[in-house]
């Protein structure tokens, strides 16, 4: 009998663990972001959930006439996200990182992570092309592609 309660109490602690993987998601509320962009002209999606609760974001403008957008976003536990919103056409990604097609909500992207495990994801959706970051070797909060996914699949 003891060795079943036993068992019992140790699947539960491995389900409870499995279902705490990469954290729950919290919301973050974009409305001072989305003011900068439309300040800036432009009308882009943005995230409304990340894996780790955010606390502060940096918004850098285009230089001149660029078009491309980037956003700091840092997490309380020194987590740090990076994104980059380029105005027009899809973008090429002619590197020698390994590329994985993946689904994110109803478009098509790319994952890929460089050597010092920086996970990337880059999709294309109506007049802007995202290009998100996550710098792990920055944090102790380990994260994972489904993560990444599930975070721009909160773009609006």
């Amino acid at each position: 009998m003891k060795k079943l309660l036993c068992l019992l109490i140790m699947i539960q602690f491995f389900v409870f663990g499995c279902s705490n993987a990469g954290g729950h998601f919290k919301d973050y509320n974009q409305a001072e972001l989305t003011d900068k962009f439309q300040e800036a002209g432009v009308d882009p999606k943005l995230p409304t959930k990340f894996p780790v609760e955010i606390k502060e974001e940096v918004f850098n403008p285009p230089f001149e006439d660029e078009k491309v957008y980037s956003v700091d976003f840092l997490g309380t536990k020194n987590e740090r996200f990076s994104l980059q919103i380029i105005e027009g056409g899809n973008v090429d990604y002619e590197h020698r990182l390994e590329k994985e097609n993946v689904e994110i909500g109803k478009n098509n992207g790319l994952y890929f992570m460089n050597d010092v495990g920086t996970m990337m994801l880059a999709w294309t959706e109506g007049d802007y092309h995202y290009f998100m970051s996550y710098y792990s070797a920055l944090s102790e909060t380990k994260l994972t592609k489904e993560d990444l996914i599930e975070t721009a699949k909160s773009f609006e």
